[in-house]
């Protein structure tokens, strides 16, 4: 009897074991994809500002002008981002914990 009972809790370990690996491997292949998403869009938010900056600026007759003005774009979201920072982590926590379940 004491060995059967040895030998369930041993595989009741082993199973926490695999369960926790597997939820360690989900979690840094979600961080790796989540990574390579935020590289990838910081490249193309930076070519679309330097873009639509140098079309403002030829439309306005001067790329200074484009810049500011693309600079005070950026800024506004800036501060709209610390504004709304709350909202935004409790989705970015409820999208994870979401992505972790499936």
């Amino acid at each position: 009897m004491f060995g059967i009972f040895k030998e369930y809790i041993e595989k009741r370990i082993n199973l926490i074991k695999i369960n926790a690996m597997e939820q360690s491997a989900n979690i840094s292949g979600l961080i790796f994809f989540f990574a390579i998403v935020l590289v990838v869009s910081m490249f193309f938010l930076a070519f679309l500002i330097l873009s639509i900056g140098m079309l403002v600026g030829s439309l306005l007759g001067s790329y200074a002008y484009g810049f500011l003005l693309m600079s005070l774009v950026c800024i506004l979201a800036l501060v709209l981002l610390f504004r709304y920072r709350k909202s935004i982590q409790e989705y970015a926590v409820n999208v994870f914990i979401k992505s972790l379940n499936d």
